[in-house]
């Protein structure tokens, strides 16, 4: 039994000390921009432009959620590379909550275990 109760605590601390990377991970005072970049093509609206009958010019727009609606702008090529290293940030953050949740899901999964490992009835 003791044993046991040292192997939980071992993986227990190592569960802590991942945690805590993480939550450092998460506590960056980084600024995040929620929503995903896709490249489209538009027509600039020039009758005498090329876009008018081939394919349009390519544009990297955002779309965002605002009001329970999809939004979608275009991102001013000056702004690109910002918007794109902030978007980015913002899918690391979803998946660093994400492997926050699988940790608290593991401390519980070996508590649990450890409950029933020493839980004894009264007669």
């Amino acid at each position: 039994m003791r044993h046991k109760i040292l192997k939980i605590t071992r993986k227990l601390h190592a569960l802590e000390t991942q945690r805590a990377r993480l939550i450092r991970a998460l506590t960056r005072d980084e600024p995040l921009l929620v929503g995903s970049l896709s490249l489209v093509d538009r027509t600039c609206g020039k009758p005498t432009c090329h876009c008018a009958t081939k394919p349009g010019h390519p544009v990297l727009t955002l779309a965002t959620r605002r009001d329970a609606r999809r939004r979608c702008q275009v991102v001013r090529l000056d702004d690109v590379n910002e918007v794109r290293r902030r978007v980015v940030a913002y899918k690391n953050f979803k998946q660093v909550l994400g492997e926050l949740a699988a940790i608290e899901q593991d401390e519980k999964a070996l508590l649990r275990g450890l409950l029933e490992g020493r839980n004894v009835t009264y007669e």
